[in-house]
């Protein structure tokens, strides 16, 4: 699990440690609202070729559009509401990723 080094990525994490157990985190300097995309995809990639299948990001706007369209090449970068989950399945072979679906607070709180 990747978070931003600032304050309210930690306390949204607090907020969802409530709901799920989770590994510990890894604080991410790029992972800031004018981080760099190619360094945290690149990272990603380092992940998912040493077998790691699954990685939640807890970030801010516009970082994870840009991310989102950095991963995801003829993607453009989506629109996010704040609190908003996105999933993109990475494709280790190639280094691109595939934007699976994104869902917003509302959207999750209909379904609990």
């Amino acid at each position: 699990m990747l978070i931003s080094p600032y304050l309210r990525a930690k306390q949204t994490l607090a907020m969802v440690r409530e709901a799920m157990t989770l590994p510990e985190e890894e604080v991410l300097p790029e992972l800031t609202p004018s981080g760099n995309t190619e360094h945290v995809g690149g990272y990603l990639q380092e992940l998912a070729m040493h077998g790691v299948k699954y990685v939640l990001i807890v970030s801010h706007l516009p970082l994870v559009g840009y991310l989102v369209a950095e991963l995801c090449p003829g993607e453009s970068p989506p629109m996010f509401v704040t609190s908003s989950i996105s999933n993109v399945e990475l494709l280790v072979g190639n280094g691109h990723g595939k934007f699976e679906r994104q869902v917003s607070p509302s959207q999750v709180i209909a379904k609990v």
